[in-house]
């Protein structure tokens, strides 16, 4: 053999030597790839059946709630007949009978039947209310009185956000709407949460609202054990009606169970229906009542004191300057239909702040008007 021959049979067994180190290596990085690719898999799946394990035991241990299945059809023209009966009673009490605290212990509420006949608005129109509700409505010489015992089945549940006087906050509510004239279109709705926060609106046109009325009146809740309660009263020169011996009023109560999403009424209206204060109930039993003249003044008086250097030579320059201003709004009620309204020198000054608000876009913000004498008759003067 020749030199050359085996130089090129030495390099071939050398090339074959590299080539089966080359595919040893291959493989086992291979197996190294495979084992660490599994070993991740494993840790991740791990991690998520623990994961999922912790979150299922953190829904078991809250209270959830699960809207129960209609299985009977509601028969809806049937409900909305029985509602044209609906009837409540007003009792009479002593002038000093009722505390406003919210609390329910007067011995008139315990002795007098409530109001229990709920229906839902949202989320089954028309079936029964899934809590208990009791209302009852009562009356002295000035003032009309409602109490209402809110029942929950997890009163931690209960949800109240403070909020600005009528600020629609996400939250339980109470409503309470009445209709003094009995004319099935006007009104006024009168609202607290858990928190005490309040809204206060007068109604017109049936379904219309105007919420920059702001009307005189007294509410206090409480929190129970299986729930909350409130207590409202709210003075009759608030609200107009005519003078008669006996009255017969519209009036409705409406509650919100905000975790439910859940609307009940007593004087229950179909979603498909656009009415409200056309469907009230019939208040009943108020008689010899004395709401008195309405009269309320809006007196005020502004000071105002400047100083600076004064300029030598000027007598009329002293360096300071004092000014005055007073003013006042006058609001008498004529007759029930009949309001007067004078503003002398009006400055405004007594009125509501507007809330702060922050605005980033290109429109303006509107806010409601709150001068007194602005608001008078908005519903029909626009």
């Amino acid at each position: 053999m020749s030199p050359r021959t085996k130089c090129l049979e030495l390099n071939f067994l050398a090339e074959k030597k590299v080539g089966q180190a080359v595919s040893t290596d291959f493989r086992i990085n291979l197996t190294r790839l495979i084992f660490s690719i599994s070993a991740i898999l494993l840790i991740f799946f791990l991690i998520s059946f623990l994961l999922s394990a912790n979150l299922k035991a953190a829904n078991l241990s809250q209270p959830s709630f699960k809207p129960a299945k209609q299985t009977k059809e509601i028969d809806k023209e049937a409900l909305k007949k029985a509602q044209e009966q609906k009837v409540v009673r007003a009792f009479r009490v002593s002038n000093s009978a009722i505390k406003i605290d919210g609390r329910l212990e007067e011995e008139v509420w315990k002795a007098h039947q409530p109001v229990t006949d709920f229906l839902q608005r949202d989320p089954i129109d028309g079936a029964p209310a899934s809590e208990k509700t009791e209302v009852w409505v009562a009356y002295d010489d000035a003032h009309l009185y409602v109490a209402a015992y809110c029942h929950d089945s997890d009163p931690r549940g209960v949800i109240g956000l403070l909020g600005r006087r009528d600020s629609f906050v996400d939250s339980d509510w109470f409503f309470l709407a009445v209709d003094p004239y009995f004319d099935r279109r006007s009104g006024y709705l009168f609202g607290v949460n858990p928190s005490g926060s309040i809204v206060d609106e007068v109604l017109s046109n049936d379904v219309s609202e105007d919420e920059t009325w702001d009307g005189i009146w007294e509410v206090a809740v409480a929190r129970v054990a299986d729930g909350w309660t409130l207590e409202m009263g709210i003075p009759f020169n608030q609200l107009r009606f005519p003078r008669k011996d006996s009255y017969v009023w519209g009036i409705n109560f409406q509650r919100t169970i905000k975790r439910k999403n859940e609307k009940d009424a007593f004087a229950w209206v179909p979603k498909e229906d656009n009415a409200f204060v056309s469907r009230f109930a019939r208040l009943e039993g108020i008689e010899n009542i004395n709401p008195g003249r309405r009269i309320e003044l809006y007196p005020y008086s502004v000071g105002q004191a400047q100083f600076k250097p004064a300029e030598a030579g000027n007598p009329f320059e002293t360096g300071h300057k004092y000014k005055g201003n007073a003013g006042l709004d006058l609001k008498v009620g004529m007759m029930s239909n009949l309001n007067l309204d004078v503003t002398v020198n009006p400055d405004f000054g007594q009125v509501e702040v507007d809330p702060a608000v922050i605005n980033l876009t290109a429109y303006e913000t509107y806010y409601q008007e709150k001068r007194p004498f602005f608001i008078e008759g908005a519903s029909i003067f626009n």
